[in-house]
């Protein structure tokens, strides 16, 4: 079993103005005026900084995350079915399958991490940076074969490889830049002590995202938990784009045939999804598999590029529900 499930399973602005009238105030003498010139000036470099360093994540950075938001998910889902020796010997199976399907995938060497999650009544998987996996109880119970459910991890191994978490995280991250350089701009007019108002991790990230661009999140769990909030949120609420969706679900094709699964298994599971719950913020399942269908007529071209997909299906698996998986989640 990874040691990641089992440190996982032990873990549990911009300012608005005051209303009222105010006294009038005097006019800026030439003096006030160029401060306030060149301070303006030095909150726009600010800004265009925060968003200069979109993308400059490191590995270790996604490590730090990708674990915030994993403790996240566990603790939506009802906790990690670990405490029995089904649940072990069902997780220790899911990490074979799901480590097979990341080695084909283009981040073979992440510490990919897999993971069932106690919810009994939705059927839902998820994933954050840095290779950690999720799948519910409930979505277990669904799956006929063990290609619908490589299908699956396929999918969310996929997100995690095309980077969409950390595309969200890259907005999260420098919308709380700009309130940091916001806060430093208007603490800088009303000449006010900055460390009386803004929030110390919100300085650290400033200085860090001026500098080199690199947050050591693991030394700052403040600005950890202040990173991770929202995009724990924003992905709940409002989940990936569609376009998002359509592309994990290609690259997940390419997974599932490389592994040595047929794909048109993971086809007809999304026929039998149910709409909303786990996955209200995805396309439509109809549309979903008329594109995967789609690629698969288009596979059978040689231009295509789909090398992973044999000439005659036989030579591709299905597969029984893994005895493990089955007996863990009646």
């Amino acid at each position: 079993m990874s040691r990641h499930l089992s440190w996982i399973a032990g873990l549990g602005l911009l300012l608005s103005a005051c209303g009222g009238s105010k006294p009038a105030r005097p006019a800026l003498s030439q003096e006030g005026a160029n401060r306030t010139f060149k301070l303006v000036q030095e909150m726009n470099e600010a800004t265009r900084r925060c968003e200069q360093q979109r993308s400059q994540v490191t590995i270790q950075e996604e490590y730090t995350l990708g674990s915030a938001v994993a403790v996240n998910w566990v603790q939506q889902g009802g906790g990690l079915m670990l405490a029995s020796e089904p649940g072990q010997r069902m997780h220790r199976t899911m990490n074979l399958i799901g480590q097979n399907l990341a080695a084909q995938s283009g981040r073979p060497t992440l510490e990919w991490t897999f993971g069932v999650l106690e919810e009994p009544n939705t059927v839902n998987a998820a994933s954050a940076p840095g290779g950690y996996v999720f799948v519910t109880r409930a979505l277990l119970r669904s799956v006929r074969s063990e290609a619908q459910l490589a299908g699956v991890l396929a999918h969310e191994i996929s997100h995690v490889v095309l980077k969409h978490s950390l595309a969200r995280y890259d907005d999260v991250k420098a919308e709380q830049c700009k309130v940091a350089a916001s806060m430093k701009f208007s603490l800088a007019m009303t000449r006010q002590v900055q460390k009386e108002v803004m929030p110390p991790e919100l300085g650290r990230m400033l200085d860090a995202m001026h500098g080199t661009g690199v947050l050591d999140l693991d030394k700052d769990p403040e600005l950890l938990r202040r990173l991770t909030d929202p995009l724990v949120e924003r992905l709940v609420q409002k989940g990936h784009a569609h376009e998002d969706e359509f592309a994990a679900d290609a690259m997940a094709l390419h997974l599932i045939a490389s592994a040595g699964y047929d794909p048109q298994e993971y086809i007809t599971f999304l026929g039998t999804l149910p709409e909303g719950g786990g996955f209200t913020h995805h396309p439509a399942h109809r549309e979903r598999q008329e594109r995967l269908l789609a690629l698969l007529e288009a596979a059978k071209s040689p231009q295509d590029g789909f090398s992973e997909l044999p000439a005659s299906p036989r030579g591709l698996v299905k597969l029984s529900v893994p005895a493990e998986i089955a007996a863990a989640t009646r």
